[in-house]
């Protein structure tokens, strides 16, 4: 569980220093890691933290439950070419 929440805090804070880093850049709105839970075996967020993410001006991305330190990497790597 450790090791999850290092990596999406790690994933957190690699898409926000993207989102300060170029300042060319064509997205007005940054984008926000959420981490999902995985209650009943299957990965979700609560609505009430996605709408509150847009209604703070941002656009929310779903992280998975995983503790593949590939898929998160990969995950950034296709996030940051959003920018």
């Amino acid at each position: 569980m450790k090791a999850l929440l290092s990596a999406t805090t790690l994933l957190i804070l690699l898409l926000f220093s993207g989102c300060q880093s170029n300042g060319a850049s064509h997205r007005q709105r940054p984008l926000i890691g959420i981490s999902c839970s995985h209650p009943n075996d299957y990965s979700s967020a609560r609505t009430t933290y996605t709408e509150s993410v847009i209604q703070a001006g941002g656009t929310p991305m779903l992280i998975p439950v995983t503790t593949d330190s590939t898929v998160l990497a990969d995950i950034v790597s296709d996030w940051m070419q959003l920018y």
